[in-house]
């Protein structure tokens, strides 16, 4: 369950935002049916690396040294959820627990060279193996990119 630590409502707040750009971690999408109504089984692969769990809790380090500096003492009276007196392990329970996605969930039908045995879509974004059929969209994508998906996205767009 995500939890969301949110101000009062009516009270004024600075937050920051952490995002893991470049997960390890990685997911999967199995068909499990040959209905094509059918819902695939959907596995984000959400944290499972370790990299990616000390990544989040060292930017949340990183945020709380940058609000404990002098510059925001006058501004900043109290923190809606206390994160610094944490261990790490208590903090990687928090990033487990608080954690969720940017809603840009890509890669699921990655691009690959033509000959290689992996991907499902060749560099002319033709499905591998079927005729005149084409992917156009961030599943091609076989890494997250460092930044937004959408000017990535557009590219593809622009190619296909």
């Amino acid at each position: 369950a995500t939890r969301l630590s949110l101000a009062p409502p009516g009270s004024h707040a600075v937050s920051a935002g952490i995002a893991v750009l470049n997960p390890v971690s990685r997911g999967s999408v199995t068909i499990n049916s040959s209905n094509p109504f059918d819902s695939p089984i959907l596995d984000a692969g959400f944290l499972q690396s370790e990299v990616d769990v000390f990544t989040g809790r060292e930017a949340i380090k990183k945020v709380l040294k940058l609000f404990n500096a002098p510059t925001w003492r006058d501004y900043i009276i109290a923190p809606i959820e206390d994160l610094e007196n944490l261990s790490d392990e208590e903090l990687d329970e928090h990033i487990r627990n608080s954690a969720s996605t940017a809603f840009h969930l890509i890669g699921t039908a990655a691009m690959s060279a033509r000959d290689a045995r992996y991907g499902v879509v060749d560099p002319d974004l033709l499905v591998k193996g079927a005729s005149r059929l084409r992917i156009i969209d961030g599943s091609v994508f076989l890494f997250v990119v460092s930044g937004h998906t959408q000017a990535a996205t557009y590219t593809i767009a622009e190619r296909g």
